[in-house]
């Protein structure tokens, strides 16, 4: 007896670290925070959307999203400051982080980061 023909289909997962919570960051300048790491293979498509706040009245470091891939590439994109959301989607996806550059004399990084996680999954099994 052998698995024959899985069919798969992609499943979508919502992430959030705290449930009915919305995922706010709030880092300081030069902190690094991971906010996602696969535990499961194969990796899964991430569907990414983050959107910095600035601080009232100060100048914000710069909020840069880092996206690391199972192959080991790296991606790296930059929010907006100006209340701009960056989306994206994502194949393969080890870990996901935010890192607040460091710029002297500036606030921190605050801000929403959210996801959308899918796997492919098996729809059934035939056996033979």
């Amino acid at each position: 007896m052998g698995f024959n023909n899985q069919k798969c289909k992609p499943v979508t997962i919502g992430f959030d670290t705290t449930p009915a919570i919305p995922r706010n960051f709030n880092l300081g300048c030069g902190e690094e925070q991971i906010y996602y790491e696969a535990v499961l293979t194969p990796l899964p498509t991430l569907t990414i959307s983050a959107i910095a706040f600035p601080f009232q009245e100060e100048v914000n470091c710069q909020t840069v999203l880092v996206i690391e891939q199972g192959d080991g590439s790296i991606i790296e994109r930059p929010l907006p400051d100006n209340h701009q959301t960056l989306s994206l989607s994502v194949p393969n996806v080890r870990r996901v982080s935010l890192r607040c550059e460091t710029s002297e004399g500036r606030a921190g990084c605050t801000g929403f980061l959210a996801f959308l996680i899918s796997y492919c999954a098996c729809t059934g099994l035939l056996l033979m």
